[in-house]
Order: structure tokens, then sequence, then C-alpha cells
């Protein structure tokens, strides 16, 4: 975990595996204070939310602070899924390859899988990565049926979401993607709750989320 991180062999910008540790302890330290006291009951609440948009619209940590408001909830980081489950034959996910939308898929889906597996149980479960494709999104809906996924697009500005992106620790991956926006506008239109969180908190958007969470289940 001391070592210099390196790039990602696919590609895509990021460094590990020195960034995998950073970014988790980067979201304990930014998530852990803020989490209420009094947590909702996780068994009460059970189900799925996906959170997509662009790298540094605030995913990872809206996310974690969604999931610290339940007193049962899990976090799934779709890129992780995607990034570190492959040994061999990975693709780079910004490559126009038909291989490489399969790969994005595949590991969507197996996030959603197990997020099933956990609402199941009885947890909340908050996955997050930018996904979209409608396609990839109902693909998830699907995986955790019969249970519901609740669909947050957070959309700020793109210049907000770059700086984010440019501060954050471990990964730097916004000028790689940036091709996705217009398909996440175009794409993803009327599905789910959209939140422009360009001059919002993190907790602010976390608490915008389960008061609107209604408006947030795919039908």
């Amino acid at each position: 975990m001391g070592a210099e991180p390196t790039s990602c062999p696919c590609g895509c910008g990021a460094g590990f595996p020195a960034v995998v540790a950073a970014r988790e302890q980067g979201l304990r330290e930014g998530t852990l204070g803020l989490a209420p006291a009094r947590k909702l009951a996780g068994r009460e609440h059970a189900a799925a939310y996906l959170l997509s948009g662009m790298p540094g619209a605030g995913k990872s940590t809206v996310a974690r602070l969604l999931a610290l408001h339940f007193d049962r909830s899990a976090h799934l980081d779709i890129d992780m899924v995607y990034h570190h489950f492959t040994v061999a034959g990975l693709v780079p996910p910004a490559e126009p390859a038909s291989e490489a939308g399969g790969q994005a898929l595949l590991a969507a889906v197996n996030a959603a899988d197990m997020a099933r597996n956990y609402v199941a149980a009885g947890f909340v479960c908050v996955l997050e990565g930018a996904i979209t494709r409608r396609s990839h999104i109902l693909a998830c809906q699907q995986a955790v049926a019969p249970h519901p996924l609740h669909l947050v697009v957070l959309a700020p500005a793109a210049e907000v979401s770059e700086e984010r992106d440019a501060r954050r620790s471990g990964k730097h991956v916004a000028a790689h993607f940036r091709h996705l926006r217009p398909a996440l506008d175009s794409e993803l239109a009327g599905l789910g709750l959209w939140i422009d969180n360009s001059n919002q908190s993190p907790l602010g958007t976390a608490q915008m989320i389960l008061a609107h969470r209604a408006q947030a289940v795919l039908p």
C-alpha cells in the first residue's frame, strides 16, 4: 500500500494499486464524521440505489454518505468491479470497441447482482458508477428485481466536475471520459432523479436523495 501508484493497465488514467487505499482512506475521513447519530432502519428501507454521473460529480462521497444514513448498508463501486475483478482480458473503458461496452455492462450487472443479495438480506445497497447507457440502467434494474432500483443522476456543471476530479486524491480521469456527457444527457433523460449538485455539499446531496427518493424509483 505504501508503494508509488502505477498506471492502470487498461489506460483509463487511474493509478493502481495505491489509489485504492488512498480512495478508501479519503472516503472514510471525509464521511464518517458526517454520519448521522440516528440512522434509519435498513431492514425497513431495504432497496438498491444507483448513482450515476460524470467523473468528479461526487458519486463516491455521496454514495458513502447515503449508505451511512442506514444501520444496515453497503456501498459498491462499479469501477472497482470493472478494474479489479478481471484478471486478464480487460478492455479499457474509454475504448470505442463493442467489447469495452460489453465489459462495462458485465461489471454493472455483476454489481447489481451483489446489490440484490444485500437487499434480500435486509441491507440498503448503494451502487455508483458512470453508467450512461439506458440499456445498462435497465439491465441493472432487472438484476436487482424484484427489489426496487432508485436511479440518481448527479449532474453538476462540467467545469465543476472536472475541478473536483482534479482536486481529489488517487485518480484523475475526467479528461478520458468527456465523451460520455452527451450520452448521459440523452440516454438517461427522463429516468430517475436528477440533481445539479454544483453548489451543494455531499451531505446535502445525500439528504436530498433521501427526501426525494420516491422520485428516483424506476417504474
